[in-house]
């Protein structure tokens, strides 16, 4: 038996990407959360487009790359990922606001 074998037979496992400042909803009008592999990837796309340079658009690829690493160990019908976001001012209002 592997390291984790054990678990992951029962484990149910949600990668969230956090856009602290909400550029997904403010520069893509994208409301969130978003919940699911077609629809992160959908926002993802649409935020590459309204601004490539944003690190937000990497953040987003990178869980969605995650998600398909972690999909492997467990499997899809274990996994899911989202995305959340905050508020544009940031800081302590933008934790507070995660939705």
């Amino acid at each position: 038996m592997e390291v984790g074998e054990k678990t992951a037979e029962k484990a149910k496992v949600i990668v969230i990407c956090v856009d602290e400042d909400a550029d997904i909803r403010s520069k893509a009008n994208v409301n969130t959360p978003v919940i699911g592999e077609k629809a992160v990837k959908n926002a993802a796309v649409k935020l590459a487009i309204a601004d490539p340079e944003d690190a937000d658009t990497n953040a987003i690829f990178g869980a969605i790359k995650a998600y398909y690493e972690i999909s492997e160990i467990y499997g899809k019908e274990n996994c899911e990922i989202a995305i959340i976001a905050g508020d544009p001012r940031r800081g302590a209002l933008a934790n507070l606001r995660l939705e």
